[in-house]
C-alpha cells in the first residue's frame, strides 16, 4: 500500500490522489489546505529525532547493523515454493474478482467496491495459508521458532515497531512527496491512488464496507505481505546467498517494492520501508515487529487520506 503517513500533509496526498481528488464533492483545493499543523510537525520532528538518535547509536556500535550475528532461520524453501505461493495468490485474486463481476453482470473495471474487497481478502488469506504451509514443511524449527511466528516477546517487538515507524517516517514521507511530484511533472496519469483509498474516499461505500477495507489493509495485508516477503522470500534468499543477511534483505525489499508497480510513485518509499521491515526481522528472527510496523504505516496512511479527504 502507498505510504503517506501524516494526516495533514495534504499536498502530498493531493499529488497521490491525482485529478479525481480535485473534483470530489466537499473537498478544498490543495493550495487552500494547510501543509503542516501542530500534530504533524510534532510527529515529524519526533521522527527526525528518533532517526538521528538511532543513526548515531548504530554508528557508535555498527556490529549489529551489519547483521553478522542474527538468527539463522534454517530452511529448505526453493524458488519454486515461493513462485507457486505467489502465483496462486495472483491467480486466486483475479479469478474471484472476475467471477464475482461476471455473476453481477458487470465488466470487471465497473465492479462495485465490495468485489475488490472480497477478492483482495481471499487472495491475502491464500497468501498467508500458502506461505505458512510451505514454511511448516521447509523450516527446520517450524513456524514458531523457525519462521518466527511468535508473540513471546510482544512488548519488546511492539516497541521496536513504534521506533522503526518513527525513524522511517521522515524518509518515507520525503520520498513519497518527491516521487509523486517528479512523476506528476513527467506524466500525471502515472500517479495513481490505491484502490482501498478510492473505496474509502467515495461517499457511496457503506460503513461496514469501509470497516472491512480498513481491516483488510491494516491487519490482513500487513500479515500476508510480511509472512511472504520477509518470512518466506527473505529467508530463502538468505540461504541461497550463503547466510548473508543484507544482500537477501535488499533483494527481498526490491521485490516487495516492485509488487506495487501499479502505484509507481510509491515504489521508492516502499523500498525504504521494506528495508526497515526486513532489518527488524533479521535482528529479532521474529515476524511480530515487522507485521506491527507495517500495520502502523498502513493505518497512518489511511488516517492521512481520510483526514485530507474529509
Amino acid at each position: 500500500m502507498t505510504v503517506l503517513p501524516i494526516a495533514t500533509m495534504s499536498k502530498a496526498l493531493w499529488a497521490a490522489a491525482g485529478p479525481a481528488a480535485a473534483t470530489r464533492p466537499g473537498t478544498t483545493a490543495p493550495s487552500e489546505r494547510p501543509f503542516f499543523d501542530a500534530p504533524a510537525v510534532t510527529l515529524l520532528a519526533l521522527g527526525v529525532c528518533v532517526l538521528v538518535g538511532w543513526t548515531a547509536f548504530r554508528l557508535a556500535r555498527p556490529r549489529k547493523f551489519l547483521l553478522r550475528r542474527v538468527p539463522a532461520r534454517r530452511n529448505e524453501v526453493s524458488v519454486l515454493h515461493a513462485a507457486a505461493v505467489f502465483l496462486a495468490y495472483l491467480l486466486a485474486t483475479s479469478l474471484v474478482y472476475s467471477g464475482l463481476s461476471g455473476l453481477l453482470g458487470v465488466e470487471a473495471p465497473d465492479a462495485p467496491g465490495w468485489v475488490t474487497l472480497v477478492a483482495g481478502a481471499f487472495g491475502q488469506l491464500l497468501l498467508i495459508a500458502g506461505s505458512l504451509a510451505v514454511a511448516e514443511l521447509t523450516f527446520a524449527r517450524g513456524l514458531r521458532r523457525g519462521l518466527g511466528l511468535t508473540v513471546r516477546r510482544f512488548g519488546w517487538d511492539a516497541g521496536r515497531a513504534v521506533i522503526g515507524f518513527l525513524a522511517l517516517l521522515p524518509v518515507v514521507l520525503a520520498l513519497s512527496v518527491l516521487s509523486a511530484m517528479v512523476m506528476e511533472s513527467l506524466r500525471r496519469e502515472w500517479v495513481r491512488t490505491h484502490p482501498v483509498l478510492v473505496l474509502l474516499l467515495t461517499g457511496e461505500a457503506s460503513p461496514a464496507l469501509k470497516a472491512g477495507a480498513i481491516f483488510g489493509a491494516v491487519v490482513m495485508a500487513a500479515a500476508a505481505e510480511e509472512i511472504f516477503y520477509r518470512g518466506l522470500l527473505q529467508s530463502m534468499l538468505k540461504r541461497y546467498l550463503g547466510g548473508r543477511a543484507w544482500p537477501a534483505l535488499l533483494i527481498a525489499s526490491a521485490a516487495f517494492a516492485a509488487s506495487h508497480l501499479n502505484q509507481p510513485q510509491a515504489v521508492p518509499a516502499l523500498f525504504v520501508l521494506a528495508l526497515g521491515l526486513g532489518y527488524n526481522y533479521e535482528r529479532t528472527g521474529r515476524l511480530t515487529a515487522p507485521i506491527l510496523m507495517h500495520a502502523i504505516f498502513n493505518a497512518a496512511m489511511i488516517w492521512a487520506a481520510l483526514s485530507a479527504g474529509g
